[in-house]
């Protein structure tokens, strides 16, 4: 038995009677937290116990039950199709999202909370295909820049926000991710993205792949990951959008 094996045995051992919920005990569930503390077992523990607190605390069981219906319209982001590994894909069209709107409206909570919303959405579809036999731990994510601009996405309380939304992701869904791709970016989204990159975990900063506007450039990098039925058309392949 490897060191790592022993010390998943022993973090289960420790943890599983402090978990609420049945899938929260599995080891692809837990070996996350592990993961997301280099195997420190303490700090694995303390970060997967905050987080139980944190999900009581915010009423997460409950959070896809609650009326998105006014966010999925100003901030579309859906599941798309899955990758030819099975993972699902999910597309954000992030040039869209009028981040200063929601600033000067009182609503980046509304916004933090709406982006946890799809979080819970993705782990919930993870649990969902482990549960009918399929091997997928992870979601591939395809955000699209168009539309950018400095004005409605590059204010600092704007990317302040995304740091905090970051850092709830790193907190409460870590490893979640595969890939993310961040295609059509406009120059000033790679300057702007420099901060948001140097402070993202190594593990996850590796997970993030930026394209400019060159679409024969990303389609291929896109389809090497999922397949031309899978892709939406406007990237490359030939799946018609919902």
């Amino acid at each position: 038995m490897t060191s790592k094996c022993k010390l998943l045995l022993q973090f289960k051992a420790s943890v599983i009677p402090k978990l609420p919920h049945d899938y929260m005990k599995s080891d692809v569930y837990l070996i996350r937290w592990l993961r997301a503390r280099n195997f420190n077992a303490k700090k694995a523990e303390e970060l997967i116990l905050e987080n139980i607190k944190w999900r009581t605390d915010n009423s997460m069981d409950t959070i896809l039950e609650e009326d998105w219906a006014d966010m999925e319209e100003e901030y579309p982001f859906k599941l798309n199709s899955h990758d030819k590994e099975g993972k699902p894909v999910f597309l954000g069209a992030f040039g869209h999202w009028d981040l200063r709107k929601a600033e000067v409206t009182g609503r980046f909570p509304r916004l933090m909370r709406y982006g946890e919303r799809i979080l819970e959405e993705e782990e919930v579809l993870i649990r969902k295909l482990q549960a009918e036999g399929k091997m997928v731990t992870r979601t591939v994510i395809i955000f699209d820049m168009d539309g950018f601009n400095i004005f409605q996405h590059g204010c600092a309380r704007c990317i302040n926000f995304l740091l905090q939304f970051y850092s709830s992701y790193e907190d409460h869904h870590p490893g979640l991710m595969s890939k993310m791709f961040v295609v059509n970016n406009h120059p000033l989204v790679n300057t702007l993205l420099q901060p948001f990159l140097v402070s993202l975990a190594p593990g996850t900063r590796d997970t993030v792949v930026l394209f400019n506007r060159n679409r024969a450039e990303y389609s291929k990098a896109l389809l090497k990951y999922i397949d031309y039925d899978q892709l939406p058309e406007k990237y490359g392949g030939s799946k018609e959008e919902e």
